[in-house]
């Protein structure tokens, strides 16, 4: 008898973070959880350094990896690669995210699988130019009321974070890194 096999996807951004958690099994996934941390600046009239202000907002995002990693214990990490933002000041943000999700990787002796947006939009609609709503919808076809909790408490603004997490997780199937994963459940 497998055992329970998650997958922890993520689409990384500093304002905006998102994670799903994917259950394999040997022939199939149940999103079992998709959300979005969300960080803010501190009000400027708090007169707080921008680097302590990123430092705090880097801290929060930790705080919700570690406590999603300990509960679900993912077998594995999928992310949807860094794209190269042209604002130094956007660059270095999404850089502590990273940081965040290395050393995750590194305290749990986690394996991360990366895909390109590109790759995402070209796995899940055959088409490298997709919108955030076509990878919506193929996810929810795919995953019929698996995104109902999350598509009900969260504005619709926010959504595309947690489907590209879950769209990492499906672009990377075939890794040999989940596909590993996967004979675990068998």
């Amino acid at each position: 008898m497998g055992r329970e096999v998650f997958i922890l996807g993520t689409d990384p951004g500093f304002a905006s973070f998102g994670l799903s958690v994917v259950q394999l099994s040997p022939t199939s996934e149940m999103v079992m959880h998709t959300d979005v941390i969300r960080t803010k600046k501190s009000p400027k009239k708090l007169n707080v350094k921008a680097a302590d202000d990123n430092f705090r907002r880097s801290q929060a995002i930790s705080a919700v990896l570690h406590e999603t990693v300990k509960k679900w214990q993912p077998v594995a990490i999928t992310a949807e690669a860094m794209s190269f933002p042209r604002n130094a000041s956007a660059a270095a943000k999404v850089a502590m995210t990273w940081g965040i999700l290395s050393d995750l990787c590194y305290i749990y002796q986690l394996p991360m699988v990366q895909a390109t947006p590109q790759e995402i939009k070209k796995t899940l609609c055959g088409n490298k130019s997709a919108t955030k709503a076509d990878i919506q919808k193929v996810l929810e076809h795919r995953y019929p009321n698996q995104f109902l909790r999350f598509t009900q408490t969260l504005p619709a603004g926010q959504w595309e974070h947690g489907f590209d997490a879950a769209g990492s997780v499906v672009t990377c199937l075939d890794s040999d890194v989940i596909r590993m994963a996967r004979g675990m459940a068998a």
